[in-house]
């Protein structure tokens, strides 16, 4: 015995007019936010409220974008930029954590503050180092004037041994 098996299931079925059920339901929505705004707000606004809550509901009703429904676009979009973009995760932990963008940003920015500071002392402390050699080995670099020669020269030598 040969059975039909249903090979489209992902497609909505058609109600009314070659409407689905929520393409209706958003169309009958809109149409009654548009009368209840019609009714409710003064004569120069009413009809503007009412066109435009018409367009929203249509929007919704009939508009894809990338093969969503403007609701699920509108949807994944909040998601995408209210949620962390990465998760983390511990061996041996329970749960799966988020971590928000801006602490994960703020963490990097007092990293890279933390590193740069780091290396401006050593390099102060460097130079300092150099000062000091210098400082401690002065007197045995100079030669100092006799009666024979009363200008005595440094040799370059001497010289580069005190540059730092």
């Amino acid at each position: 015995m040969q059975y039909m098996i249903p090979q489209d299931i992902s497609i909505e079925d058609k109600i009314v007019f070659g409407l689905t059920f929520k393409q209706v339901a958003y169309i009958l929505g809109g149409l009654g936010v548009a009368y209840i705004a019609y009714l409710s707000f003064a004569a120069p606004m009413n009809a503007g409220i009412a066109i435009f809550a018409n367009i929203i509901s249509l929007s919704f009703a009939f508009v894809r974008i990338q093969d969503l429904t403007l609701f699920q676009f509108i949807g994944v979009t909040l998601l995408y930029f209210f949620r962390p973009e990465k998760r983390y995760w511990q061996m041996n932990a329970d749960t799966v954590y988020y971590v928000p963008q801006k602490q994960r940003d703020q963490g990097l920015l007092d990293r890279l503050a933390q590193k740069q500071q780091e290396e401006k002392q050593q390099e102060t402390l460097r130079h300092l180092s150099d000062i000091s050699f210098s400082l401690d080995h002065f007197d045995e670099n100079i030669t100092k004037a006799t009666p024979e020669d009363p200008h005595p020269t440094v040799s370059d030598v001497d010289l580069l041994r005190t540059s730092f």
